[in-house]
């Protein structure tokens, strides 16, 4: 659309459009990001969709910000792994990778690095909130789904769950979902703008939906942020000289009765478990058999991380390459598996180096958002709150393969420029503060 001569307000009419036209996308990929479908052995999404429309409309109006670093790291790691997997995996592992298999997962790659670019652009353009929004709300609507069918039975897809009993809204994993829903959770936890009354009922919703979701990661993850959220108003509002020997006491108590308690949290959720299947499965993670609380009910995460470390140990420095990870489990362990483990999936894909490399630096973006900074800045960033959202992926990521989850790199590339912000504006207060 061009100006006409003459009318003075058509370039900032343009521009108002130009705004709504970026926020309505913003919310659209926030939304699509709570579902998922399986096609053609990709996870697709609504969201696929939305996110060239909405690189394209962030290019017109900001433009989009290619941070130097993570174009660097990006094309080191698909070189090197494109590499490695059409020249080394044959000669390593005596295994050739199918090509399809190696244009997909590179596909996947990519676009995983759009997210990234997505997220960095969007907080730029001051858009993020409204994608964050969206994706938090929309995920306590389809969690209040779940709630409507366990408790009062109303009808849902057989879609929506796994194995009959395991919620898993409209994403394809149940423990895919039950992250993203309680990365909704903190966000909506933090959200001070929301009115308690509105905000805490919310928070209940989700961390049900994750019970109903009967997924082992996604309880351990939701008791981690649950926790961190006690922990964090325990000290906030008591004196540290009360609440540090209170906390000490309590780990003690729990250290010494470790054993009873499991066994009563066991037997308490088998009991449970009769009126609530889901609760049966979570059960699993207070068993006093090691063995049975990881593999437990076919999860088989012993021999997908037994798998990843032969692997690793076969190829430490340059990995299996992209699309030749399973090629390569089928060749040493005589199984096709993948690793369900972030760390362990990137390390045997892409090599130690560039897994530490990656992973050391999303630990320096925690800890620098961590740091305090002016509280109306924080704010307006959400710095915290995608702290807190990248991390309950890094928790998930100990037991689910999450290294092309769009939320994920939407969620880091956000965290990214905001760090760099925070870091900015900081930078400018000590530069004046010195010529003053």
């Amino acid at each position: 659309m061009s100006r006409p001569e003459g009318d003075p307000n058509s370039g900032r009419r343009w521009r108002t459009q130009e705004r709504s036209g970026l926020i309505v996308l913003a919310g659209a990929l926030g939304l699509f990001l709570n579902q998922t479908a399986r096609i053609a052995g990709f996870n697709v999404s609504l969201a696929d969709v939305i996110l060239p429309l909405l690189l394209i409309a962030l290019a017109c109006s900001h433009g989009i910000i290619l941070p130097r670093a993570a174009v660097f790291y990006s094309l080191a790691v698909f070189t090197l792994t494109i590499t490695t997997a059409l020249w080394f995996t044959p000669l390593t592992f005596g295994t050739t990778p199918d090509s399809q298999s190696v244009m997909g997962e590179l596909v996947k790659m990519v676009v995983s690095f759009l997210y990234f670019i997505a997220g960095y652009s969007l907080v730029r353009a001051g858009a993020h909130s409204t994608a964050l929004r969206w994706f938090a709300f929309g995920a306590a609507a389809v969690a209040l789904l779940s709630l409507a069918n366990n408790l009062i039975g109303v009808p849902l897809p057989d879609l929506m769950y796994y194995g009959s009993f395991r919620f898993r809204g409209l994403m394809s994993d149940p423990n895919y979902y039950s992250a993203l829903a309680v990365a909704a959770l903190i966000f909506i936890a933090r959200d001070t703008d929301l009115k308690r009354p509105i905000r805490w009922p919310l928070v209940a919703i989700l961390a049900t939906s994750v019970v109903f979701s009967a997924s082992k990661t996604g309880a351990i993850v939701l008791v981690a942020v649950l926790t961190l959220l006690l922990f964090e108003r325990t000290f906030r509002k008591a004196r540290w000289v009360v609440a540090l020997p209170l906390t000490a006491i309590g780990v003690v108590a729990v250290a010494i009765a470790g054993s009873t308690i499991l066994h009563g949290l066991h037997a308490t959720l088998l009991h449970a478990g009769t009126v609530l299947p889901q609760l049966n499965r979570i059960a699993l993670l207070f068993s006093t058999d090691a063995q049975d609380a990881i593999a437990g009910q076919g999860s088989g995460r012993d021999d997908a991380w037994g798998n990843a470390l032969l692997v690793i140990q076969r190829a430490p420095f340059w990995g299996s390459g992209v699309g030749s990870y399973q090629d390569a489990t089928a060749e040493l362990a005589g199984s096709v598996t993948l690793a369900h483990n972030t760390y362990l999936q990137l390390a045997a894909e892409w090599g130690l180096p560039l897994a530490i490399v990656l992973f050391a630096w999303i630990a320096v973006h925690l800890f620098l958002a961590s740091q305090r900074h002016a509280p109306f800045l924080e704010k307006t960033l959400n710095v915290v709150q995608l702290r807190d959202m990248v991390l309950v992926f890094l928790l998930a990521g100990a037991s689910l393969s999450l290294n092309n989850a769009r939320m994920f790199w939407l969620f880091l590339g956000m965290l990214a420029f905001g760090v760099h912000a925070l870091r900015s504006e900081r930078g400018r207060v000590h530069s004046h503060e010195e010529t003053d």
